[in-house]
């Protein structure tokens, strides 16, 4: 996960030293590599529309060859080849895209590592603090009893820093300009802190998902839309 994580850490780390906030750091992440990703889109697309417009052709072709299923993906090839179309194409940008998505999805949980490009030594120091005043800091008793702490510590490690940067300004494995970038670190993004987790509820976080349910949902039924009016053109053609 290291080998993936950290180019896109590194774009990461560009992106949000240009803006200096993390919410629009994602973004200018996102754009880029959706530019990068945009030829392949394209070709998906219509390799896609290519194929959904040869529908009607292989269904004659389905009853031609009846039980025959050899006979079938064998003129079903030749068509393709005829057309130009690979069938598997398809799962090319997908391919590509997982790797991102799980590189970013370690990036995010990391930003002392990524972003802030903080030591592994400076970061364990952090968590040592954390664990050693439970009984001072209600905040660090809540934070090390939280179950998702141990899977996400660095986010947990920046809102601790930020809310009693006194309880580690005395160590001598935190310098003063670890502790000021992690002090200074921008979390908030139309006033959702992005650190947090999003849980059941009435409160903003909750949008997140939310958000990103209702786009993607409606992104779907507008490309089903377009290949339909494509398809009918297609066939009328």
């Amino acid at each position: 996960m290291n080998i993936i994580s950290y180019p896109f850490g590194w774009i990461m780390y560009f992106c949000y030293s240009i803006v200096k906030n993390y919410g629009l750091a994602l973004i200018l992440f996102t754009l880029f590599t959706k530019i990068i990703l945009f030829p392949l889109s394209i070709k998906q697309q219509k390799n896609t529309a290519r194929t959904q417009a040869l529908a009607p052709q292989l269904e004659k072709l389905k009853k031609k060859c009846g039980n025959n299923k050899q006979k079938y993906n064998e003129e079903m090839m030749r068509i393709y080849q005829e057309k130009n179309i690979n069938p598997m194409s398809g799962c090319l940008p997908l391919v590509i895209q997982m790797p991102i998505i799980f590189g970013l999805y370690y990036v995010i949980y990391n930003p002392l590592t990524h972003i802030l490009r903080l030591s592994t030594g400076t970061i364990n120091a952090a968590k040592d603090i954390i664990k050693n005043n439970t009984d001072k800091i209600q905040l660090f008793t809540d934070i090390t009893n939280n179950k998702n702490y141990h899977s996400r510590p660095q986010l947990y490690v920046v809102d601790a820093v930020q809310k009693y940067p006194e309880a580690f300004s005395h160590s001598d494995k935190i310098s003063a300009s670890a502790l000021e970038k992690m002090q200074n670190f921008d979390y908030s993004f139309f006033g959702l802190d992005l650190g947090k987790i999003p849980t059941w509820g009435w409160n903003l976080l909750i949008l997140i998902p939310l958000l990103s349910f209702l786009t993607n949902l409606g992104y779907t039924f507008y490309t089903q839309h377009m290949m339909k009016k494509y398809n009918s053109s297609a066939n009328q053609m």
